[in-house]
């Protein structure tokens, strides 16, 4: 689904992690061209997709834990 709104917010995004240091979690990499984590309307996460997605966010927490020790 297009989002014309996507850039922008993805560009503030990282900005501001810049800013008050937050981590950034890279779902559209994950997630493109995986029909089936999207439901019909190619927005909303399957059970699949949201599982994956609670994986993505994890390793990546997992990972920022293991940098900062």
């Amino acid at each position: 689904v297009p989002r014309r709104w996507e850039a922008d917010v993805n560009n503030a995004l990282v900005q501001q992690s810049g800013i008050y240091g937050f981590g950034i979690v890279d779902w559209h990499s994950a997630s493109t061209g995986v029909a089936e984590y999207f439901g019909a309307d190619g927005v909303h996460l399957t059970a699949t997709g949201a599982t994956t997605f609670a994986s993505v966010i994890a390793q990546a927490v997992q990972a920022a834990i293991a940098a900062r020790t």
